[in-house]
């Protein structure tokens, strides 16, 4: 039971990560080359939930205000603020410009901008979906085996021998 909860805790956790690859495969096509032109970054004392940097996309002017700096470089970026050259440096992404439905969806999981990096190489999408489903499949089975089989009604009266 209890692997199969963890099992759960860790499909959850990678679905964030499989809904954004799904949705960037499906308007792969619709993505174009652009850049993010930097203008602030701020890294916070406590760790990463703090860490933002804001820029500006270079083709359309659309201002990004974000905590993934995964688009960036966190490195990078520690660069640039050691330097005091973060204002006006640019980094290369991949912009989807289209919104529609894909607005709402960009909300929860983040897909309308990445990094070259993510959208040219890293994992096929098909084999993240499968591993989430498999890992998905196998705590429903952990939890569903540590709950154990119902008992029958014979059993369920207790009315055999004590």
């Amino acid at each position: 039971m209890a692997a199969g909860l963890l099992l759960a805790v860790a499909a959850l956790f990678m679905a964030q990560a499989t809904l954004r690859l799904v949705c960037m495969e499906l308007n792969r096509s619709a993505y174009v080359p652009d850049q993010l032109e930097l203008e602030h970054f701020r890294e916070g004392r406590s760790g990463l939930h703090e860490t933002m940097f804001e820029a500006h996309l270079v083709s359309t002017g659309e201002p990004i205000r974000t905590g993934r700096t995964g688009l960036a470089g966190l490195d990078h970026l520690r660069a640039l603020a050691r330097e005091n050259r973060v204002a006006g440096a640019r980094v290369d992404v991949y912009y989807l410009p289209a919104e529609g439905f894909w607005k709402i969806v960009d909300r929860v999981s983040p897909f309308r901008l990445m990094p070259p990096s993510e959208f040219e190489g890293g994992v096929p999408t098909v084999v993240v979906v499968a591993v989430n489903a498999l890992i998905a499949a196998g705590s429903i089975l952990l939890i569903r085996r540590g709950l154990g089989p119902k008992p029958s009604r014979a059993t369920a009266g207790g009315g055999g021998p004590p």
